[in-house]
């Protein structure tokens, strides 16, 4: 009986995977098929703004990768209904595509954030997590972004490093110094930072 009761689990976990696989790439098929519309409506002139050294680099664009958003609210951290995709260019973030799922269809939103998708790039080699999922966690409280690996570790990026350092964080004095942060640390941090503002 317990030898069953495995069995069946094995097999629930191996079709929970193959069906959150076929999902992440049919959203990565639907971004790669709606980013030249979004890319197009980059002004003239404003490439470097988005990332790009020209608009001939639009024709070389690639989606690879999804990233879940998290947030905090009411003392738990949640997963928003978005992604951020990077866009690359010969293997290097270019800016990030945000997408929902609108009545069972994804559909990119909104493209920008290139200095974040630069910063997600170098945290993700810098961390040998290129090719494996990573989720972000967004604080609106301390203005600060986290990489989130497959261990639901918590990776400062650029903005978090900035907070923690004029929060007197001193094993972030140096840029390239990262402490790996667990939720409830991230939590008590959000709360430490919202009882000062009050």
């Amino acid at each position: 009986m317990k030898q069953n009761y495995t069995v069946v689990l094995l097999v629930l976990f191996y079709l929970f995977v193959q069906s959150s696989q076929a999902q992440e790439q049919e959203m990565i098929k639907a971004a790669q098929n709606q980013i030249a519309n979004w890319l197009e409506r980059i002004p003239q002139g404003d490439e470097a703004d988005y990332g790009f050294k020209n608009r001939g680099e639009f024709k070389d664009v690639e989606i690879n990768k999804l990233i879940a958003v998290y947030y905090y609210e009411d003392g738990q951290i949640k997963k928003y209904p978005l992604w951020r995709l990077p866009v690359e260019v010969d293997g290097e973030y270019r800016l990030l595509a945000t997408m929902i799922n609108r009545n069972n269809k994804y559909l990119i939103v909104d493209i920008g954030a290139s200095v974040l998708a630069r910063d997600i790039e170098k945290e993700t080699k810098t961390q040998k997590l290129a090719d494996v999922p990573v989720s972000m966690f967004r604080s609106t409280v301390m203005r600060a972004d986290f990489l989130i690996n497959t261990k639901q570790e918590y990776l400062p990026l650029s903005s978090a490093r900035q907070f923690l350092v004029n929060k007197g964080e001193a094993s972030l004095k140096s840029q390239s110094a990262n402490k790996i942060y667990k939720e409830y640390e991230i939590i008590n941090l959000i709360n430490q930072t919202i009882d000062e503002e009050n």
